[in-house]
């Protein structure tokens, strides 16, 4: 394969260098390479066929219009007047537009980006294309480049010997390279591109105005001409139209009304791209950046998009002058775009799998890095061939060079003007000074109903700023403008506790205009201010799942202490920490902020303030409401020096942070997606519900991937993959590097489960050390799927929560997903995939069987009699299954134990009445609710809970039967069955019995009848010291004066102490009712007795 590899390697050098001798000579003055020879004059000749023949049909339009129709046919002056002015109106804009769009040059590319002769012979005598992209990448440094290859190199023209500029493509018509080119267009002669294209967008629109009115004015003469009669008097002796006017009229409208089709379709398409900021060549082969294809990378808004071609002068749109904005080589990006240059990569990053430090605008501006933050999903470098689809991510950085980079940073902010900081700003919120805003539009009408507290606010406001009274007047009236225009165009009431004052503060110090303030202040609202950020909103969900995962402990204390993030956080995340913060601070904080263009930084920057605190937060001794005081105060304790290793140590924390974080909870910042149904949201998702950090089965497997393939070298986060599904469920098919920890372990064994945890703590360790690809530092548990059976896995992820491990998560949507994702190749990304055995392929095998029974019981009714054989011998083979485990077990125990004794399922208890004094049940026993830690008889009744008959279950409405008038007590609880599976059920409690009703998946009200008990059956209710929610009810029948266990049920009970003193009431009801019945019949039979 080596040889192969550099065989082809070989082949694209030599094809290369071939094409660099053609195209470099023109470089040094000597010739250009001609693509057509000798052929290449004639070609350029017949180019103008197309214009010629347009200008032909508009001089034959103009004779047949003027000189036809309103100088022949039209009999009234003034109509024929208005005629030519109508038609002259149209035809002179559309030649001015068509000559522009044809002699204007689409846009050249700059001589900066050409090579040089001494570069060009130094990429000729570079072997490999390896090296050659290097040392393109090295000249690209300098350059305003964001755009880049599907190979992840630069772009750069083989035939113009020059790196092709954002947007631009080589025209193989023209012979060269051209700005924002979006197509060639013959009819032209010319390239559409950055220069023209405003040009060629008002040649469509006139030619379809000039078509409609040409065909609109001929119609009713075409309609006459077609119906042979004249327009004129009847009675009038001028002549009729002869035929040469007749056959200009016809020929004018059917010419009109087929090239106004055709230009309409054109115009529609092009005005679509124009309002998505999209060019033809773009709209088949989206643009490629460092963060991978993107369609919508250029995409500003509708507005903004018809501004970058027509310009922001709305008069001027019309006239074919040029007004469109930029230069043609630097475009703005949507918000969240990552946007890296070539000159922010560090040495070496032109490895594919190594994300790059640092990033640009293409003003000169460097910007951190973003992809880290990105909040669309990441494809920054080549996706590895395995079939799964991964996404390649990476987020390498030099903490030195990053406080280098902020250190840098404060002091050039601090030793400059404000003009600086500003420019900068507007920069990182992408706000154009030059563009209007809602602002401009503002009818200055206050009105709102919070009106006097805004301007009360404003007051007060200003009053801090120490500034004279002539310009506080200015200022107040323009925050009064600012604020209340914002309320008014996001419908948003005002408030004093939203903390809009503290944010717009630090942008008054800027001195920059009230448009720039409104612009850059709805910027920072829009990207970095949380959504929902109120009492119990979802921001505070979202961080408490990342204290929980960096810092479990201090999680669970402030939880202890009812003390949730939206009590301490709210004016935080409100007003970007500038409410309880220093000016010179907050401003420093928000340099790094804005540049990294990462809005959920925000959370970082909060859990770092708080793990810095936590010695104070736990020490603290006065009362709840003095803790949250003083963690809200804690921001103000930063000074300047400290917003160095304050960003530092964030950036760290968000290094170790999933990517899940980000890309799925991106709706916190997006205000583009809507929040999700949370009814529909998995559990791990549902952040009002999630137990603790989600992952995704893409970021698992892109993880495993990297480790394998790149030997551990990537800073993203390493997982330890844990399966707690039961055991045969493990062996239908694993992830290969997964550690199996049994669920079902820590409820039937506590000690055994402590010890298998203690193990898989120290088999990280070893992994970690080993540098195995199993290993990482990232705990990640996998259940099933199945919400019910995965209840036991967040029991065990609770387990090590509340042992204070760090960075535990979840798997989304379990085995089931992963399952899912790997459907494809399921063989080679699970190790021991048996379909017979996997629980998500019986289940699709069972479904497609259930159908076709479905499709089958509406055959002939002859058939119905086989078919209840066939469903009694089902029952019959059920039956004997589930009874298979207590034989086996009385098997066991006679091999071992033939006389007797002992026998746990053959015990006989006496069942006394309390009221007997000798010989009856219960007597000198022990009592029917026990406690202890051992179970005597839970190996022994391996059956549990089903009806005793072969009935199918009866669907029944749990509301109903709670509701009739014989119950006298409901608890919520899930049923255990012997296999370790967990139902959702619903304990009923009657006078003479017990009811556990299983809920149904399709419907929380609807139930079956699992277990349908007469209480006075129970012999024994037993619950475990370390688990008392666990009941075990056991059940017997009479055999004379004593009586056989034949049955249990094992139900978790969260009102235990409630339900069982209940029942335990109700059976000794029962056993007295017995009693005093079987005494009565014992009388009878003594009087009916002779003697």
């Amino acid at each position: 394969m080596s040889f192969v590899g550099g065989t082809i390697d070989f082949i694209k050098v030599k094809i290369f260098k071939t094409r660099k001798k053609m195209c470099m000579c023109d470089m040094r003055g000597m010739y250009r390479w001609n693509f057509w020879g000798k052929c290449r004059i004639c070609y350029r000749i017949f180019a103008w066929i197309p214009v010629l023949f347009i200008l032909a049909v508009v001089a034959w339009a103009y004779y047949a219009y003027v000189f036809v129709l309103c100088f022949t046919v039209v009999q009234e002056r003034w109509i024929a007047a208005l005629y030519m002015v109508l038609f002259h109106g149209t035809l002179f804009p559309f030649l001015w537009a068509y000559y522009q769009v044809v002699m204007r040059n689409p846009g050249e590319v700059p001589t900066h980006f050409r090579l040089s002769a001494e570069a060009c012979d130094r990429m000729q005598g570079m072997n490999t294309v390896a090296d050659q992209n290097r040392f393109l990448n090295e000249i690209a440094r300098g350059l305003p480049l964001i755009t880049r290859s599907f190979e992840e190199n630069v772009r750069f023209c083989e035939i113009c010997a020059h790196i092709k500029p954002d947007r631009s493509h080589h025209c193989s018509v023209c012979g060269t390279c051209v700005l924002k080119m979006d197509h060639h267009c013959p009819w032209v002669n010319n390239c559409v591109g950055y220069a023209n294209y405003k040009f060629f967008i008002l040649f469509l629109f006139y030619a379809f105005v000039l078509c409609f009115v040409v065909g609109l004015t001929v119609l009713p003469h075409f309609i006459a001409f077609w119906e042979r009669t004249g327009l004129s008097d009847p009675t009038s002796t001028e002549p009729s139209p002869g035929f040469g006017s007749r056959f200009n009229i016809l020929f004018l409208f059917f010419v009109a009304v087929m090239f106004g089709i055709s230009v309409s379709i054109l115009l529609s398409y092009h005005m679509h791209l124009v309002s998505r900021n999209r060019t033809t060549l773009e709209a088949f082969r989206p643009p490629v950046l460092s963060s991978g294809q993107d369609k919508h990378a250029f995409d500003l808004g509708c507005l903004r998009n018809v501004e970058q071609v027509f310009g922001p002068t709305k008069l001027m749109w019309f006239v074919p002058m040029k007004t469109c904005a930029g230069d043609g080589v630097v475009y703005p990006t949507r918000a969240g775009v990552r946007v890296t240059t070539y000159a922010s990569m560090e040495d070496g990053a032109q490895n594919p799998l190594h994300s790059d430090s640092y990033g640009g605008s293409g003003d000169g501006v460097g910007r951190l890095d973003s992809s880290r933050y990105d909040t669309a999903p990441l494809t920054n470098g080549a996706a590895l061939d395995t079939g799964l689809n991964a996404v390649v991510i990476d987020s390498t950085v030099n903490e030195d060079e990053l406080v280098d980079e902020i250190n840098a940073l404060t002091v050039e902010d601090l030793n400059n003007e404000c003009s600086t900081r500003l420019m900068k700003w507007m920069n990182y919120l992408d706000v154009d000074p030059t563009m209007e805003t809602e602002l401009h539009t503002f009818p200055e009408v206050f009105d709102l109903p919070e009106q006097s507290q805004l301007r009360k606010d404003c007051a007060e406001a200003v009053e801090k700023l120490g500034n004279e009274d002539e310009d506080k007047v200015s200022v107040l009236s323009d925050l009064e403008s600012i604020l209340s225009c914002y309320c008014k165009q996001h419908e948003i009431p005002y408030s004093t506790s939203n903390g809009w004052l503290d944010v717009i503060l630090p942008l008054i110090s800027l001195k920059a205009s009230k448009y720039e303030l409104y612009a850059m202040f709805s910027s920072m609202m829009e990207r970095y201010v949380p959504r929902d950020c109120s009492l119990k909103g979802k921001p505070f969900h979202l961080f408490r799942l990342l204290l929980l995962y960096h810092e479990p402990e201090l999680c669970s204390f402030l939880d202890s202490k009812k003390i949730l993030p939206d009590a301490y956080a709210m004016q935080w995340f409100r007003t970007l920490f500038a409410s309880s913060t220093a000016l010179s601070v907050i401003q420093n904080v928000w340099d790094y902020h804005f540049r990294q263009e990462d809005p959920f930084f925000l959370f970082f920057l909060a859990l770092v303030l708080l793990m810095n605190q936590k010695g104070a937060i736990h020490d603290f001794q006065g009362a709840s409401d003095g803790l949250v005081d003083l963690i809200v105060g804690i921001p103000s304790g930063v000074c300047e020096d400290d917003v160095e290793d304050l960003c530092a140590l964030a950036h760290y924390y968000s290094v170790k942070t999933p990517h899940s974080y980000w890309n799925e909870f991106r709706y916190i910042f997006n205000r583009e997606i809507r929040f999700p149904d949370e009814t529909a949201l998995p559990v791990e998702l549902n952040l009002a519900q999630a137990l603790c950090m989600p992952v995704t089965v893409k970021e698992l497997l892109t993880s495993t991937l990297l480790v394998r393939h790149v030997g551990g070298c990537s800073e993203r986060p390493r997982f330890f993959v844990v399966d707690c599904r039961p055991a045969d469920q493990y062996n239908g098919g694993h992830l290969p590097t997964a550690f199996h920890l049994d669920a079902d372990l820590m409820l039937q064994e506590r000690n055994a489960f402590a010890l298998a945890a203690q193990g898989l703590l120290t088999a990280q360790k070893q992994a970690i050390a080993a540098n195995s690809v199993a290993g990482g530092e990232h705990l990640c548990f996998m259940g099933s799927g199945r919400e019910k059976e995965d209840q036991y896995v967040h029991m065990v992820v609770a387990y090590f929560l509340q042992k204070n491990c760090t960075f535990v998560s979840m798997l989304v949507g379990g085995y089931a997903a992963l399952h899912d994702d790997l459907s494809e190749n399921l063989s080679g990304g699970l190790k021991n995939h048996n379909a017979d055995a996997c629980i998500i392929c019986l289940s699709e095998e069972t479904t497609a069987r259930t159908k076709g029974k479905r499709m089958g019981s509406s055959g002939a009714v002859q058939t119905s009699t086989s078919s209840n054989m066939s469903t009694l011998f089902d029952k019959i083979g059920s039956a004997v299954k589930s009874k298979s485990s207590e034989v086996k077990k009385q098997l066991v125990d006679y091999i071992t134990n033939p006389t007797g004794t002992g026998s746990t399922v053959d015990e006989k208890v006496k069942h006394v009445s309390p009221r007997d004094k000798i010989g009856r049940m219960y007597r000198g026993m022990a009592s029917v609710f026990t406690i202890g830690d051992d179970d005597p008889d839970e190996e022994g009744c391996g059956v549990s809970g089903d009806n005793d008959d072969f009935s199918a279950p009866e669907i029944v409405s749990i509301s109903t039967w709670i509701a009739k008038p014989d119950v006298v007590g409901h608890f919520q609880c899930h049923e255990i069955k012997p296999n370790g599976h967990l139902y959702e059920a619903t304990l009923l409690v009657t006078d003479t019995h017990m009811y556990i009703l299983r809920k149904s998946d399709r419907d929380n009200d609807e139930a079956s009848i699992s277990v349908r008990r007469a209480l006075s059956s129970v012999l024994r209710i037993t619950s475990r010291k370390k688990q008392p929610e666990m009941i075990t009810f056991r059940y017997g029948v009479r055999e004379g004066e004593n009586f056989i266990i034949t049955d249990m049920d094992r139900l978790i009970i969260p009102k235990v102490s409630e339900a069982t003193n209940l029942i335990k009431s109700k059976v000794l009801e029962c056993t007295e009712g017995l009693d005093a019945a079987e005494a009565h019949r014992g009388a009878e039979a003594r009087a009916k007795s002779p003697t």
